[in-house]
Protein backbone atom coordinates (compact mmCIF):
# COMPACT_ATOMS: atom_id res chain seq x y z
CA UNK A 1 0.00 0.00 0.00
CA UNK A 2 1.43 3.37 -0.97
CA UNK A 3 0.83 6.74 0.71
CA UNK A 4 -2.10 7.70 -1.56
CA UNK A 5 -3.91 4.43 -0.89
CA UNK A 6 -3.22 4.76 2.83
CA UNK A 7 -4.65 8.30 2.89
CA UNK A 8 -7.76 7.16 0.99
CA UNK A 9 -8.41 4.30 3.43
CA UNK A 10 -7.77 6.49 6.47
CA UNK A 11 -10.04 9.25 5.12
CA UNK A 12 -12.89 6.75 4.74
CA UNK A 13 -12.42 5.46 8.31
CA UNK A 14 -12.30 8.96 9.79
CA UNK A 15 -14.96 10.45 7.49
CA UNK A 16 -12.50 13.22 6.61
CA UNK A 17 -11.57 14.66 3.25
CA UNK A 18 -8.44 13.30 1.61
CA UNK A 19 -6.75 16.71 1.95
CA UNK A 20 -7.42 16.84 5.70
CA UNK A 21 -6.21 13.26 6.13
CA UNK A 22 -3.05 13.83 4.09
CA UNK A 23 -2.28 17.00 6.06
CA UNK A 24 -2.74 15.12 9.37
CA UNK A 25 -0.51 12.26 8.19
CA UNK A 26 2.20 14.63 6.93
CA UNK A 27 2.11 16.54 10.21
CA UNK A 28 2.42 13.30 12.18
CA UNK A 29 5.39 12.12 10.13
CA UNK A 30 7.14 15.51 10.38
CA UNK A 31 6.60 15.56 14.14
CA UNK A 32 8.17 12.10 14.46
CA UNK A 33 11.13 13.18 12.29
CA UNK A 34 11.64 16.38 14.29
CA UNK A 35 11.53 14.51 17.60
CA UNK A 36 14.05 11.93 16.39
CA UNK A 37 16.39 14.61 15.01
CA UNK A 38 16.42 16.20 18.49
CA UNK A 39 17.36 12.84 20.02
CA UNK A 40 13.95 12.03 21.50
CA UNK A 41 12.22 8.66 21.30
CA UNK A 42 8.60 8.50 20.08
CA UNK A 43 6.53 5.71 21.67
CA UNK A 44 3.06 4.49 20.82
CA UNK A 45 2.10 1.97 23.51
CA UNK A 46 1.14 -1.34 21.92
CA UNK A 47 2.20 -0.21 18.44
CA UNK A 48 5.93 0.46 18.77
CA UNK A 49 8.70 2.96 19.32
CA UNK A 50 10.74 5.11 16.96
CA UNK A 51 14.28 5.85 18.11
CA UNK A 52 17.72 6.83 16.86
CA UNK A 53 20.59 4.37 16.93
CA UNK A 54 24.12 5.74 17.03
CA UNK A 55 26.63 3.91 14.87
CA UNK A 56 30.32 3.97 15.73
CA UNK A 57 33.01 4.92 13.25
CA UNK A 58 34.39 2.03 11.23
CA UNK A 59 37.65 1.36 9.49
CA UNK A 60 37.14 -0.69 6.33
CA UNK A 61 39.43 -1.88 3.56
CA UNK A 62 38.69 -1.37 -0.12
CA UNK A 63 39.02 -4.91 -1.54
CA UNK A 64 40.33 -3.71 -4.92
CA UNK A 65 42.98 -1.25 -3.78
CA UNK A 66 43.63 -2.38 -0.22
CA UNK A 67 43.21 1.25 0.85
CA UNK A 68 41.94 1.82 4.41
CA UNK A 69 38.81 3.99 4.55
CA UNK A 70 37.31 5.48 7.70
CA UNK A 71 33.54 5.68 7.84
CA UNK A 72 32.51 8.43 10.27
CA UNK A 73 30.01 7.82 13.09
CA UNK A 74 26.38 8.30 12.13
CA UNK A 75 22.85 8.08 13.44
CA UNK A 76 20.16 5.88 11.98
CA UNK A 77 16.39 5.85 12.65
CA UNK A 78 15.01 2.61 14.07
CA UNK A 79 11.56 1.20 14.74
CA UNK A 80 10.85 -1.50 17.29
CA UNK A 81 7.40 -3.07 17.03
CA UNK A 82 5.32 -3.31 20.19
CA UNK A 83 3.78 -6.48 21.59
CA UNK A 84 0.23 -5.80 20.37
CA UNK A 85 1.46 -4.87 16.88
CA UNK A 86 3.54 -8.05 16.66
CA UNK A 87 0.55 -10.15 17.72
CA UNK A 88 -1.67 -8.58 15.06
CA UNK A 89 0.87 -9.12 12.29
CA UNK A 90 2.11 -12.56 13.33
CA UNK A 91 0.74 -15.57 11.50
CA UNK A 92 -1.11 -17.76 13.93
CA UNK A 93 -0.20 -21.39 13.51
CA UNK A 94 -1.91 -24.30 15.14
CA UNK A 95 0.53 -27.00 16.05
CA UNK A 96 -1.26 -30.31 15.99
CA UNK A 97 -0.12 -33.08 18.24
CA UNK A 98 1.13 -36.19 16.52
CA UNK A 99 -1.23 -39.07 17.09
CA UNK A 100 1.17 -41.83 18.05
CA UNK A 101 -1.50 -44.52 18.14
CA UNK A 102 -2.17 -44.02 14.43
CA UNK A 103 1.19 -45.52 13.52
CA UNK A 104 0.80 -49.24 13.07
CA UNK A 105 3.34 -51.45 14.71
CA UNK A 106 3.55 -53.66 11.61
CA UNK A 107 4.76 -50.77 9.44
CA UNK A 108 7.51 -50.03 11.93
CA UNK A 109 8.60 -53.69 11.94
CA UNK A 110 8.65 -53.75 8.13
CA UNK A 111 10.85 -50.67 7.86
CA UNK A 112 13.28 -52.04 10.46
CA UNK A 113 13.46 -55.38 8.62
CA UNK A 114 14.07 -53.64 5.27
CA UNK A 115 16.83 -51.54 6.80
CA UNK A 116 18.57 -54.61 8.25
CA UNK A 117 18.37 -56.40 4.88
CA UNK A 118 19.81 -53.45 2.96
CA UNK A 119 22.67 -53.09 5.44
CA UNK A 120 23.44 -56.83 5.21
CA UNK A 121 23.51 -56.70 1.39
CA UNK A 122 25.89 -53.74 1.28
CA UNK A 123 29.36 -54.71 0.11
CA UNK A 124 32.29 -53.04 1.70
CA UNK A 125 35.16 -52.53 -0.67
CA UNK A 126 38.59 -51.26 0.11
CA UNK A 127 40.51 -48.92 -2.12
CA UNK A 128 44.26 -48.82 -2.20
CA UNK A 129 45.60 -45.36 -1.69
CA UNK A 130 48.82 -44.10 -3.17
CA UNK A 131 51.54 -43.18 -0.79
CA UNK A 132 53.00 -39.70 -1.31
CA UNK A 133 56.33 -39.68 -3.10
CA UNK A 134 59.07 -37.96 -1.15
CA UNK A 135 61.91 -36.61 -3.24
CA UNK A 136 65.36 -36.47 -1.74
CA UNK A 137 67.21 -33.21 -1.98
CA UNK A 138 70.42 -33.30 -3.93
CA UNK A 139 73.38 -32.03 -2.03
CA UNK A 140 75.55 -29.45 -3.71
CA UNK A 141 79.18 -30.56 -4.07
Amino acid sequence: MNKTQFVQNLAKKLSWSQKQTEKALDSTLHLIQDSLSKGHEVKFVGFGAFSVKARKKKLITNPKTGEKIEIPPSKSPCFKAGKHFKQKVAIKRKISKINTTAVKLSSVKTSVTNTKTSVANTKISTVKTRQPVVQKEQSAV
